[in-house]
């Protein structure tokens, strides 16, 4: 009976979809009309995922956990290679805060909001996803805390106990300001603010090191647990020097998500990706016009937006995670099994967070070639590049309209298939654990269809 009215559910979507429309891809400020129906788009994409389940059921068995290092690239870094990484990443914090701070205060002018939206932000993002232990090196914070420790002979850590209670949920909490700032503050792009709360986050996460000490920085630190979920996916992880190959499909476990505030984390890494595009889509507006909300303040209503959105991709996730469990023939707690699956999103966070945002760093990033000359927009020249223009012909919005599609199929792909290896490893009757990835392939092809339909979405700049 519930599978009758999903179906339902899915085709009234499906039929929702169906008039062919005008696509505009994120920040480009140009339209593209789609050759065919957008409608054939999202089916042919749902259609692959489908398919792509049928052929990993038919040939993909269980695996053994590898847990060794897995093959080694790189006996060793040289150690002026990690020296020259930490000096950088502290120059660029240091530009990012001096050149907001005293900088010219046009977004457009100043290197600080380009560099860390057009840039830092998807560099963060497809680097984790690629090199597990990246951002340990890096992490500005990680390096303050370490040279502070080095200063002080060891230690800064009052021996707090950190509260076990409230686990990963500070870094939750932190990343939905992260998102509310970026996309509905309005003050995002203010090079002086955006410096200033920079500052301000480094400080008080340095001043939570001191009370519970550095190995806590991975729970409320949001970028550190970002990382670290990522590096579960990740094909290449650096420890000790060392680089190593690892493929990601042979180190899935049970242990990866220790805790549901984890879960919260991952469908907020999708949330926040979803809200930007529908938030500034026409349908957005059409529904304030419809329930007559035009009038009530813009912000709020925008954060309420953000809140209500995250209630159906936690409910979808745990309804079809719960209804998956329920297929195995060999159930699991339900929150055991919530949390095991839910590494599988991952895959579709990373595509959906580089196809939404991959046409602001082809356009919007080329600001930085002009800025790297004139980081505080004060008239100079350093390296003869102040004159440069965006160019809007470097890529077409077709060209991108289609890698989007080819990001969104990909990343709904490998979820399904590290879906049905979790499930192998997790269900003793391998039957069984195939049909339980029966609910969780109908949710990735209702995420599939959802994720294209918002890519596909006009972006509007502000209410009509």
């Amino acid at each position: 009976m519930a599978m009758n009215i999903l179906g339902n559910l899915l085709l009234l979507f499906l039929v929702f979809l169906v008039i062919p429309q005008n696509i505009f891809a994120h920040g480009i400020g140009q339209s593209y009309t789609l050759p065919i129906p957008l409608t054939f788009y999202l089916g042919g994409s749902a259609a692959v995922v489908l398919i792509s389940f049928i052929i990993i059921s038919l040939f993909v068995r269980p695996y053994q956990s590898e847990k060794s290092n897995g093959t080694k690239l790189l006996s060793k870094i040289p150690s002026f290679i990690g020296d020259f990484i930490r000096v950088l990443s502290i120059f660029l914090l240091l530009l990012v805060i001096t050149t907001g701070l005293f900088g010219n205060q046009q977004p457009d002018r100043n290197f600080s909001p380009n560099f860390f939206w057009a840039f830092f932000v998807i560099f963060f993002v497809i680097s984790s996803a690629l090199i597990n232990g990246i951002w340990k090196i890096i992490s500005p914070i990680n390096l303050i805390v370490s040279a502070i420790e080095k200063i002080r002979h060891g230690g800064v850590n009052l021996n707090i106990n950190y509260p076990e209670k409230l686990n990963y949920w500070p870094a939750a909490v932190f990343y939905f300001i992260f998102i509310w700032f970026e996309l509905i503050s309005g003050l995002s792009s203010q090079p002086r603010i955006l410096s200033l709360l920079v500052i301000t986050y480094i400080v008080f996460q340095i001043w939570l090191v001191i009370i519970f000490g550095k190995k806590h920085l991975e729970k409320f630190e949001f970028l550190s647990v970002f990382a670290n979920l990522l590096g579960n996916i990740s094909v290449l992880e650096i420890e000790k020097r060392k680089i190593y190959f690892k493929n990601p499909l042979k180190k899935l476990n049970s242990n990866a998500v220790s805790n549901f505030s984890l879960v919260i984390f991952i469908i907020l890494t999708l949330t926040g990706v979803a809200f930007d595009s529908f938030a500034e889509s026409p349908a957005f507006f059409s529904i304030l016009r419809f329930l007559n909300l035009e009038n009530l303040n813009f912000s709020l209503v925008r954060t309420l937006t953000l809140l209500l959105m995250i209630i159906p991709y936690l409910f979808l996730y745990t309804f079809f995670t719960y209804i998956s469990n329920k297929f195995s023939k060999d159930e699991k707690p339900f929150l055991f099994a919530a949390k095991i699956f839910s590494i599988s999103l991952l895959p579709i966070s990373v595509a959906y967070f580089v196809a939404h945002f991959f046409p602001l760093l082809l356009f919007q990033g080329q600001v930085l070639i002009a800025l790297i000359s004139d980081p505080f927009g004060i008239g100079w020249n350093l390296y003869q590049t102040a004159g440069y223009k965006i160019n809007l012909k470097i890529m077409g919005v077709a060209t991108i309209w289609y890698l989007q599609i080819g990001l969104i199929v990909i990343g709904h792909i490998l979820a399904v298939l590290i879906s049905h290896l979790l499930a192998l490893n997790t269900y003793k009757n391998e039957k069984g654990a195939i049909l339980s990835q029966y609910p969780i392939t109908l949710l990735m092809v209702i995420y599939t269809i959802f994720s294209l339909w918002l890519l596909s979405q006009p972006i509007v700049i502000s209410p009509s």
